[in-house]
């Protein structure tokens, strides 16, 4: 075996074991929000294998498709029927480790494979790689959400970027095409908004290519990833969404008007070579297909709020700005900062000198650093590329005989992930009062007798339907799978008239309602609906508006005449019981830890 070899393996299985050493210490908690519904999901397929849980009857009013593409779960449950798991307990039990496993693999994989190439590379980015906050935080055990898998999905598309622009002859055409194209697909079939990666694959390759070849070999590239996308949505059950979180006609139309753009370019190139009028044509060529498929414009539009101005999208922790709250800007500044440096370095080589290889990781990881800018949720892809972009310019300087900066450069690389995260470590642990009160929420819904859905508040929803074992009509999917029950429920309890209310739990089949302190959950129900705080609340106190709304009066049982039983979970949190005809009615009076006077509002615990 060459000793290259024996090193780019032995430095891969070192980067292994401190992914894995950094990780397993952590304790295999599945937080609250998404990662109960992958385990609802998952144990699904288990059950059903190899079918997937599209459209749950516990979901809305009448039931709901899931956003998620089917990968993911679906090769969770394999995992798990190969490690004997059958209900849901063992089924978690084996899920937990994945994330870590799986992530401290791949992350050797990476490093393994860049030590062949470029082993000053590799060596300087397998430590912030391994040990990385924002990656580790999203790998440890029971962090069995799809995030920790994005960052490699986009490198495997990086990768068949690459080889396409490298593609000279038949057979290299085919295999780029093939490597890009089943890349392109994973990723697609694993989170849909990563066609954000195929997006600059295409970009990349219309910018950086030189010759014929790799167009052909990237239009076969997006041509495949379309026909697989395309007998995936064919297949959906009837009422299958096109909005712009499902994957569907939009992604297909996205996919085809690329490769017909990169089709168009290589026939002109081949004919009489490129110009900008040939762009300009093939450009138009790809834009016209895109328009031609119904509803897929309007769905593009609709999906570019995934980077902003979506009101239900704003109040979501992992979708806010670096710079909110500003205690946590430099988190992100030491994360992103070097590796925006470097990729704008790399970018600036690359168009100088046409070298387009540093020029296509550079222009991933730059775009995606931007992109975390104003959505602190592209931050896991984001931090890992600027690890690799800023070790790749190390590697570069040192070849040049720049050792001065090389190892400085390298320093900060190797030094700032790992001081991070033992940053982090050292922060507050301690789950938040908010998930502590779900949980007491879910677990007296569950020994609640008899059925009937429940109208939460949306971040309450997986929690109550995964560990409550009740049907909910909003969660945390928001908007994404039925925008218009979505708003209606969120409207509706600021209404002022009971009828309508009464008339909306009734067509919903809603049994228990879920009020947070009206401070609290009338200033959510608003911002999820972009409405503006001061029609609710004037310097703190509540308007008369809101003291005339259904929730406000139903929360405080201002001598209102409400068919419910009323549960007070702790001061914060109210449950109402509709009852049915045949039940007495309860006293007009609230328990003592819900009431407040009329017109005093009454402050959360968190605010004291």
């Amino acid at each position: 075996m060459p000793t290259q070899t024996i090193r780019a393996a032995l430095l891969a299985a070192g980067t292994a074991a401190i992914a894995l050493a950094v990780r397993l210490p952590s304790p295999a908690v599945v937080a609250p929000f998404d990662e109960l519904y992958h385990w609802k999901r998952i144990a699904w397929s288990v059950r059903h294998f190899p079918a997937v849980l599209e459209l749950d009857p516990d979901r809305g009013i009448g039931g709901a498709f899931c956003p998620w593409p089917p990968l993911y779960d679906l090769s969770a449950a394999a995992i798990a029927l190969l490690a004997g798991a059958r209900d849901e307990a063992e089924v978690l039990r084996v899920i937990v480790w994945i994330p870590p496993a799986v992530a401290s693999i791949l992350i050797a994989l990476v490093v393994g494979i860049a030590a062949r190439s470029r082993p000053i590379a590799a060596a300087v980015m397998a430590v912030p790689l391994a040990g990385g906050p924002f990656l580790v935080f999203a790998s440890s055990p029971g962090d069995i959400d799809h995030h920790f898998l994005e960052p490699f999905l986009v490198l495997a598309v990086i990768g068949g970027v690459v080889l396409s622009l490298r593609a000279r002859g038949n057979r290299q055409i085919i295999t780029a095409a093939a490597v890009l194209g089943l890349a392109m697909a994973a990723a697609l079939f694993v989170q849909a908004a990563l066609i954000l990666a195929a997006a600059l694959a295409f970009l990349a390759m219309t910018l950086l290519s030189r010759t014929a070849e790799p167009l052909t070999a990237s239009a076969a590239a997006f041509a495949l990833a379309a026909l697989a996308v395309t007998a995936y949505r064919v297949t959906r059950l009837p009422g299958f969404p096109d909005g712009p979180w499902f994957l569907g006609w939009t992604h297909v139309s996205l996919l085809a008007g690329a490769a017909l753009a990169c089709a168009v370019t290589a026939i002109l190139d081949r004919r009489g070579g490129r110009s900008p009028a040939a762009a300009g044509v093939a450009m138009l060529a790809g834009a016209a297909l895109v328009c031609a498929v119904p509803g897929a414009a309007l769905s593009l539009f609709g999906g570019i709020r995934f980077f902003g101005g979506d009101a239900w999208l704003g109040t979501i922790e992992e979708f806010q700005p670096v710079w909110r709250p500003l205690a946590r800007l430099p988190n992100y500044a030491a994360g992103l900062a070097i590796g925006a440096a470097a990729g704008t370095v790399l970018l600036v080589r690359a168009v100088r000198r046409r070298h387009p290889y540093g020029g296509v990781v550079a222009l991933f990881a730059v775009t995606y650093i931007i992109a975390t800018v104003p959505s602190r949720r592209f931050s896991i892809i984001a931090t890992v590329l600027a690890t690799i972009v800023a070790a790749l310019l190390v590697e570069i300087l040192w070849l040049e005989r720049r050792s001065r900066s090389a190892a400085a450069l390298a320093l900060l690389v190797v030094l700032v992930p790992p001081l991070q995260l033992a940053s982090w470590w050292m922060g507050p642990g301690r789950p938040s009062a908010e998930r502590e009160r779900s949980e007491r929420v879910a677990h007296w819904l569950r020994e609640r007798p008899g059925d009937g859905r429940v109208l939460a508040p949306w971040s309450y929803g997986h929690m109550l339907h995964v560990l409550g074992k009740r049907p909910v009509i909003v969660d945390n999917f928001g908007s994404m799978s039925d925008p218009v029950v979505f708003r209606e429920a969120h409207a509706v309890l600021l209404s002022r008239n009971e009828e309508d209310v009464a008339a909306f739990l009734e067509k919903a089949g809603v049994r228990y309602v879920v009020l947070q302190t009206p401070q609290r959950g009338i200033a959510s129900h608003a911002r999820v609906l972009g409405l503006p705080l001061e029609s609710f609340f004037h310097n703190g106190a509540p308007t008369a508006y809101t003291r005339s709304t259904w929730y406000w009066r139903a929360f405080f049982d201002h001598e209102a005449e409400l068919p419910f039983r009323r549960t007070a979970i702790d001061r914060q949190v109210l449950v109402l019981e509709r009852l049915s005809a045949g039940d007495a009615r309860p006293p007009a009076s609230a328990p003592a830890t819900a009431r407040t006077p009329p017109g005093r509002p009454q402050r959360p615990a968190s605010d004291r």
